[in-house]
């Protein structure tokens, strides 16, 4: 059952990868007038309240698998610093939120993981799979967030602005 599921879960992946390969590249933009700031990730998992609501850039890992998934540094990987991800998509960042016949999350979906496709890498189970990014989002919090409300903090990710492989030398 899990491989099914894993090598669904693959398949998708891929499938949308491939389409988001082919089509445009359109990057959501934020207005001219809204500053975007690069902010360390550990800095603002530590200090949230600085940073919520505010668009910003951080280079962070994501880890995801079939269960959940969340935003980590590699100085500070700690569960107390990890945030959960999630599209910055109308409604409260779910694609079930929106609007039916409204493609803005499916798009965003396409953009978002299509931009990172290449760079993950997966454990040697293939359970769970890695990847570096830029991301450009807004913090959201303090709430329940996540596998369980497991998370006081969500980044909801508006675009990717570069995936990065993290190296097979880095341990699980």
């Amino acid at each position: 059952m899990r491989i099914q599921f894993l090598t669904l879960a693959l398949a998708i992946l891929s499938v949308t990868a491939v389409a988001f390969a082919q089509s445009q590249k359109q990057t959501v933009k934020p207005p001219p007038s809204e500053e975007i700031r690069s902010v360390d990730f550990c800095e603002m998992a530590k200090r949230p309240k600085d940073y919520v609501n505010k668009l910003i850039r951080v280079e962070v890992n994501y880890i995801g698998w079939w269960e959940s998934s969340y935003l980590y540094g590699d100085s500070c990987n700690e569960d107390k610093y990890k945030i959960h991800n999630a599209l910055d998509c109308p409604g409260d960042g779910m694609c079930l939120d929106c609007t039916p016949g409204d493609d803005t999350c499916k798009q965003k979906y396409e953009e978002v993981w299509g931009a990172l496709a290449s760079y993950f890498r997966s454990d040697k189970d293939k359970f769970a799979s890695r990847v570096r990014g830029i991301l450009v989002g807004r913090l959201i919090g303090p709430g329940h967030f996540g596998h369980m409300s497991g998370f006081r903090y969500e980044f909801r990710i508006r675009n990717v602005e570069k995936g990065i492989a993290i190296p097979e030398s880095a341990p699980w």
